[in-house]
């Protein structure tokens, strides 16, 4: 990736049968409003997405695909892993600044849950609506919102 100041960021690709080295990466598109390209990255057991800065190459791990608010001001992301573990169950709330991104808010399931954040979507620029996924087959999906301006009171 070509960076601002005409530097490049390389991310290596190792496609080894090691468990504990194996890594892809697939660009994913952007952050809109961001200033941050996203990539998809695949582990032999699981993934995550990186957040790299367009123009200083920092790289940042969020659980899933970024849903901005309709202000612009934040990104939602969401992750369940309710049967392999592979990766962190919860919820990462981000805002985006001049500066760059920074995670502001984060809450992670615990491994033994029997239930997680399937989907995520904006119901105006303070207020998430999360669809609930449960185990078992039996249990509808629950809907919850989630009040930004409660969240991040001082």
């Amino acid at each position: 990736m070509s960076l601002c100041q005409g530097t490049r960021k390389l991310l290596t690709y190792d496609q080894t049968e090691n468990p504990d080295s194996a890594i892809g990466y697939t660009f994913a598109g952007t952050v809109p409003g961001a200033n941050q390209w996203l990539v998809a990255t695949t582990l032999w057991e699981g993934f995550y997405y990186l957040l790299v800065a367009r123009c200083s190459g920092r790289q940042q791990y969020a659980w899933g695909y970024p849903v901005p608010s309709p202000d612009g001001k934040f990104f939602i992301v969401t992750n369940s892993d309710l049967e392999a573990h592979y990766t962190s169950t919860g919820l990462q709330l981000w805002a985006v600044t001049p500066t760059g991104v920074h995670k502001v808010w984060q809450r992670e399931w615990p491994e033994d849950t029997d239930s997680g954040p399937a989907e995520v979507r904006w119901q105006n620029a303070h207020t998430v609506l999360i669809k609930q996924e449960f185990v078992a087959d039996t249990v509808p999906p629950r809907y919850v919102a989630l009040d930004l301006n409660q969240l991040l009171e001082p």
